[in-house]
């Protein structure tokens, strides 16, 4: 009465992930379970089958109205203790080598390298961060528990699945509540990922963060929507972290993986090869601060015509962050407005670019107000050091007058 899948990054590695390759997704048919291997620190995905939970079921002969699967534990959970985890990650044969099949065609060396899909090592819910650089002492359980000093590499960003419509929504670990006996998806090089106190007690939701004097990383998620609705997502992040460059940067940015049948969003990514250049299409992408115009190219692939709004609804901490329509040359500074289009299905990945102002050093703050009693839903925004009003969507400066 129930399945269980694995993911074969490895297989991904090594054959590519074509538009005409069957899922990576593997099943486990019920007559080989008794000789597969569940392996210590990768993800799986258990679930009840319902082709047998039928009305017809020999399973509902039991008198039970509910059916659950549960993971049995070889100690009684509350006297598991909290402790520091480093988790190996075997990449052996997770490297993709594939370059195009043809002139211009699809590269898949960064696209089908480092898929794995994790959890956390805890019966607790857990949500600190994972993007820890410094080092420190941790226990590596692959060699007998023995204390070691650490230094592990960034993991950002990661997909959670989303069963409402049985898609993978990316989203950022630093802030992120991951769930005990969940698994996520992530594009991951490293040779260990670092948990602290896992098995802890859930601690409080973190706190937006308030951007102080300095800023080190300056993080805009940028919302595609439909009639309302958030449809998809993408991250774009500017950072002072040494390793990050404009190309491509395993274990920093996370290539997009496309959800059939939907709306999908994305920035593109440029990589210096030893063959030419490819273009990787990404959930995820981390730049360098600048002290110039940050210009990024955004993709978009619709499933469906119909009127789409581009969106950040967490703000930009200040930073003028502006979309370019480059068919109809139409400028809008996401940073306090949203911008609608019409657009017919199909894949757009030259016509919206997004420009983000160069980083002023600067607290911000964004507030609701109130003009006269006249206008409610009234907001101020601080955009690179300038005050605007914003009201049904329109920009205004501080003495009223309306910015295009």
């Amino acid at each position: 009465h129930w399945i269980i899948e694995y993911y074969d990054g490895k297989g991904r590695a090594k054959n590519g992930f074509w538009a005409d390759s069957d899922s990576y997704w593997k099943f486990v048919l019920p007559s080989q379970r008794n000789s597969f291997t569940l392996y210590a620190f990768e993800g799986y995905i258990l679930a009840l089958d319902l082709d047998e939970m039928t009305e017809n079921s020999s399973i509902w002969n039991h008198g039970v109205e509910d059916v659950y699967v549960y993971f049995p534990s070889s100690a009684p959970v509350e006297n598991i203790q909290a402790t520091d985890r480093l988790i190996p990650i075997d990449q052996e044969g997770y490297e993709c080598q594939i370059g195009p099949r043809f002139e211009g065609g699809d590269d898949r060396r960064l696209k089908d390298s480092y898929w794995h899909v994790i959890g956390v090592p805890s019966f607790a819910n857990y949500n600190s961060t994972l993007t820890e650089t410094n080092g420190g002492t941790a226990i590596d359980w692959s060699n007998g528990g023995k204390a070691i000093d650490w230094s592990t590499p960034s993991l950002p960003y990661l997909y959670e699945w989303k069963s409402a419509d049985n898609s993978l929504a990316v989203t950022t670990s630093a802030t992120f509540n991951f769930k005990a006996t969940y698994s996520y998806m992530v594009q991951y090089a490293g040779a260990s990922i670092y948990w602290s106190s896992v098995n802890a007690v859930v601690p409080s939701p973190v706190a937006p963060r308030k951007i102080e004097s300095a800023q080190s990383n300056v993080e805009f998620r940028l919302e595609l929507q439909q009639t309302g609705k958030a449809i998809d997502q993408t991250f774009v992040r500017l950072t002072d972290e040494v390793n990050v460059t404009t190309e491509f940067d395993f274990n920093y940015d996370l290539s997009k993986e496309m959800n059939a049948n939907k709306a999908n969003i994305f920035t593109m990514i440029t990589t210096a090869m030893d063959d030419g250049n490819t273009v990787t299409e990404s959930a995820a992408n981390c730049l360098p601060m600048s002290e110039q115009t940050t210009v990024v190219p955004v993709g978009v692939k619709i499933a469906a015509n119909d009127d789409y709004t581009f969106s950040i609804p967490d703000g930009t901490n200040g930073v003028g962050v502006t979309l370019i329509d480059n068919l109809t040359g139409t400028r809008t500074n996401l940073s306090a407005v949203d911008y609608t289009v019409s657009l017919e299905a199909g894949t757009y990945n030259e016509r919206f670019t997004l420009e983000i102002s160069p980083i002023q050093y600067l607290p911000t703050e964004l507030e609701q107000s109130d003009i006269n009693n006249q206008m409610s839903d009234v907001r101020k925004v601080l955009i690179d050091g300038l005050l605007y009003i914003v009201h049904d969507n329109k920009m205004y400066d501080a003495r009223g007058a309306r910015v295009e």
